[in-house]
């Protein structure tokens, strides 16, 4: 099992290419539910890219709930989710640090367009570039986007990330109607 930080039945898979410096597994292998207080001490081990990180997985939850996909469990803005859900047992988050296979989740979200080529590659995911940024594989629910960071995933490009996973899951939920993903 790919290493990582979230629920083993997580709905949104982020992958990104490198894990924090500091990891809360002695073993640095398999899937790890974040404890309460956990993120917060990643975040102060490690700096700032880490906070950013967080918080836009916590922006995009948010984006998806305004589209009709509610992660939120009843937390009021971001931040709070971010701080008292994200990546915990029961949020239906997951955050993987090293992908020779992708997991089964529904959504995939590749962060990095270097990442996602070095994984089309290994992988063969035949991913679909919309432009320089984004890229789709609908048959394996995958979306590239740019890494977690709020100078290359600004609040715009949340909202399009937010839409086209909202558009694979139509494409996921026609499939299954079909017969496909049955």
């Amino acid at each position: 099992m790919p290493m990582g930080l979230g629920c083993s039945n997580a709905t949104l898979n982020v992958y990104v290419a490198n894990p924090p410096p500091v990891w809360p597994l002695p073993n640095k292998s398999g899937l790890h539910c974040a404890q309460p207080g956990e993120l917060e001490s990643i975040i102060q081990q490690c700096g700032n890219g880490w906070r950013k990180l967080f918080s836009i997985y916590a922006k995009l939850v948010f984006s998806l709930a305004a589209k009709g996909v509610d992660l939120r469990q009843n937390q009021p803005n971001w931040q709070d989710y971010k701080t008292k859900l994200l990546l915990q047992p029961g949020s239906a988050t997951a955050l993987y640090f090293d992908a020779n296979k992708l997991q089964s989740g529904q959504i995939k979200i590749i962060a990095g367009r270097q990442h996602a080529r070095v994984l089309d590659k290994a992988l063969s995911l035949n991913l679909r570039w919309l432009d320089h940024e984004f890229a789709l594989c609908e048959q394996k629910a995958i979306v590239v986007c740019p890494f977690f960071d709020y100078r290359q995933l600004t609040n715009e490009k949340i909202e399009r990330l937010s839409t086209l996973i909202i558009s694979l899951l139509q494409v996921q939920s026609e499939d299954r109607v079909a017969g496909w993903g049955a």
